[in-house]
C-alpha cells in the first residue's frame, strides 16, 4: 500500500504524479480535509447562532410595528364611528365583502385581525363600557368602549420571540422578558 502512495504524507489522489509547476504535486492529506470541515461546521454555528437572534430581533421589531398599526387603527376607528373602540381585532380587518363599516373597518391587514403575525399572538381587549346619550328625541342610549388593552406574545416563546408586550389607548407601548407585559410594565424607547 506504501509502495502505492508513496509516504504517509502523500495523498493517495496524486500518487507521486508530476506537477504542472515542475514539482512533484503534494496534494491534501486527510488530517488538512478534517481540520478545514471542522473549521467550516464550527463557523456555521456561529452563523446559525446569529441567524436565529436575526430572527428573533425581526419577530419582536415587527411585533412592535403591529402594535403601533392598531394603536393607529384603533384611534381612526373611535372618531370615524363614534361607536368608541373596537370590540375586537376583526372590526378592525378587512370586510368579508362590501364596503367598510364599524363591523369590519378595513383598517389593518387581515392577518392581523386574525390575531397573528410574524411569530407572535396579539390579545386584543375592550375596556370600559361607557353609556352615553346621543341623537335626537328620543334619546338613545348606546354603550362604547372607551378603552382598550393589547398584548404581543410569542406564540412560540424563546423561539419567535423573547419579549411579550403591552399597549393601551395611551398608545405607550411596554415590554417584559419574562412573563406578560401589563401597564406597569417598563416602556420601551422610542
Amino acid at each position: 500500500m506504501r509502495e502505492r502512495f508513496g509516504s504517509a504524507t502523500e495523498n493517495f489522489f496524486t500518487s507521486g504524479r508530476a506537477c504542472s509547476c515542475g514539482g512533484a504535486c503534494r496534494g491534501v492529506t486527510v488530517v488538512e480535509v478534517l481540520t478545514a470541515v471542522s473549521i467550516l461546521l464550527a463557523l456555521a454555528a456561529v452563523a446559525a447562532d446569529w441567524i436565529w437572534q436575526a430572527r428573533l430581533r425581526h419577530n419582536e421589531a415587527a411585533a412592535v410595528v403591529s402594535l403601533r398599526i392598531i394603536g393607529a387603527a384603533e384611534q381612526i376607528y373611535f372618531r370615524t364611528y363614534d361607536v368608541g373602540y373596537s370590540g375586537n381585532l376583526r372590526a378592525l380587518g378587512p370586510p368579508d365583502s362590501g364596503a367598510p363599516s364599524a363591523l369590519a373597518a378595513d383598517l389593518i391587514p387581515a392577518a392581523l385581525a386574525s390575531g397573528t403575525s410574524n411569530g407572535y399572538q396579539f390579545n386584543y381587549a375592550p375596556g370600559t363600557l361607557v353609556t352615553v346619550s346621543g341623537g335626537t328625541a328620543p334619546v338613545k342610549k348606546r354603550v362604547r368602549p372607551v378603552v382598550y388593552s393589547l398584548t404581543a406574545v410569542p406564540a412560540r416563546p424563546k423561539l419567535s420571540g423573547v419579549r411579550s408586550y403591552y399597549v393601551d389607548e395611551s398608545g405607550v407601548i411596554r415590554f417584559a422578558l419574562a412573563g406578560a407585559a401589563g401597564p406597569f410594565s417598563p416602556p420601551i424607547s422610542p
